[in-house]
């Protein structure tokens, strides 16, 4: 028995689960075409479902405590690196501005005491 179909294979009634995507697509006749372009799909057996729905949700809430911290350190990174930029940028930049005249000449210097 096959287990593996591209897109436009013509299948047999079950689930099958979209590997690029992770959508699960439902073929209810025998004789669908699986749709998409170059999508590879695995079919599911009834019984497998009902164990990764457990298995999935207990990955997820293993993980989700790294999601968060990646999450945090993601925002902080961008923000220090955001600011870097601006500061660096600010400093490596010239100082001419060709919009203004200074027709006045250089300002007195301070007389020291």
């Amino acid at each position: 028995m096959k287990f593996i179909y591209q897109n436009g294979d013509a299948v047999s009634r079950g689930a099958y689960w979209n590997l690029s995507t992770g959508e699960l697509v439902h073929c209810d006749a025998t004789g669908d075409v699986l749709p998409g372009e170059r999508m590879t799909y695995l079919r599911i057996h009834p019984a497998a479902l009902l164990l990764l729905g457990p298995i999935l949700g207990l990955v997820y809430a293993l993980f989700l405590p790294f999601i968060g911290l990646a999450l945090v350190a993601h925002v902080i990174i961008g923000k220090v690196l955001t600011s870097l930029g601006t500061h660096l940028g600010r400093e490596a930049g010239f100082r001419w501005r060709p919009s203004e005249a200074y027709l006045t000449g250089k300002p007195p210097a301070k007389k020291r005491r």
